[in-house]
């Protein structure tokens, strides 16, 4: 299959000849999507991100880096290692050629409570010297929408729906990205502004949701670098190398520099108001709503865990201590 994909692509693909390895990247997607979606249940996995952005809502560009974002719904029962192994065979006798798997390793992030979490899993497929990521993300879902995987160029035939996030949770999830401790990426500045340009807004809710689902804090700070993010000159840079991946720009404007003002300040117009919900008074009432208390100071471990900072697991077991056993 993988070398009728590229014979498809040469004979059927109307565009420029720098253009045909993004083709015969995106037609890989679409496979792997499809196995996704197979192996999980088609009522059971959700794509979000830049994935969601294209095969679901039809943005004009490529995912050039072949990051493939999706969750779970909840109660699925997974083990990533075990699955992505699974999707690697499928995938091999798909595609008749040799597809290598690497997972990569848990990444565990300190929570607000004293817990640790892990944010997202990913793993790695090689297919013909190309680089394929899968990112499943742990976060609650958005609202979703039904729909037949944009396929451009007509490589396939997909006759189920799959799920997508609608494009307003997306681009909350896409903002979450933005302002989260990830790498800011030039992409995400196309995005955004295509999800402002076609009528989305972030709710602020379902973001916060996010937001508390990845455990941020600093907002105020975060909303800030973000602002300097978009102006730095290293970010323009970036922007304007990846214009090859871009099928429609964001912006009517004249000049690629024009271009790139446009699109940033549409964002931070979107941003500023978002970022006036999360000021210096979020993190005490954040803390108040999920029932975290300030015990600072305390040098003490309940049930084998440090409870400095907040804990309030911990601070239930100091303020109601088991009764003891006297026998």
């Amino acid at each position: 299959m993988y070398r009728l994909i590229q014979g498809l692509v040469a004979r059927n693909a109307d565009v420029n000849h720098e253009r045909l390895p993004l083709l015969i990247n995106e037609a890989i997607q679409l496979v792997i999507i499809k196995g996704m979606q197979e192996y999980y249940g088609r009522t059971n996995i959700v794509f979000t991100g830049s994935t969601s952005l294209r095969f679901g809502h039809k943005m004009q560009r490529f995912i050039e880096d072949n990051t493939l974002k999706f969750k779970l719904k909840e109660g699925i029962e997974q083990d990533f290692d075990a699955d992505m192994k699974c999707l690697c065979e499928r995938l091999q006798k798909a595609l008749e050629i040799d597809v290598e798997l690497s997972v990569i390793r848990e990444d565990k992030k300190r929570r607000l409570d004293n817990g640790f979490f892990v944010s997202f899993r990913k793993a790695h497929f090689l297919i013909n010297g190309e680089s394929f990521t899968v990112c499943l993300y742990h976060q609650r879902l958005g609202e979703t929408i039904s729909a037949s995987p944009y396929d451009a160029n007509k490589m396939g035939k997909y006759e189920q729906d799959f799920l997508f996030e609608d494009m307003d949770s997306t681009f909350a999830f896409v903002m979450m990205e933005a302002i989260g401790d990830e790498r800011f990426s030039a992409y995400l500045i196309h995005d955004m502004t295509w999800c402002i340009n076609n009528g989305s807004r972030v709710d602020p809710e379902y973001l916060e949701d996010l937001i508390n689902d990845e455990h941020l804090s600093m907002l105020e700070i975060r909303f800030d670098n973000l602002a300097l993010t978009l102006r730095s000159n290293s970010t323009l840079k970036e922007f304007e190398k990846i214009q090859g991946s871009i099928i429609e720009g964001c912006s009517s404007k004249p000049t690629l520099a024009l271009q790139i003002k446009d699109c940033t300040s549409k964002i931070m117009v979107d941003a500023s108001g978002i970022s006036k919900l999360f000021d210096s008074t979020f993190e005490s009432k954040r803390e108040a709503k999920l029932g975290f208390v300030e015990t600072k100071g305390l040098d003490q471990e309940v049930d084998g865990k440090n409870v400095i900072g907040f804990g309030k697991k911990a601070l239930s077991e100091l303020l109601n201590p088991s009764p003891i056993n006297e026998s």
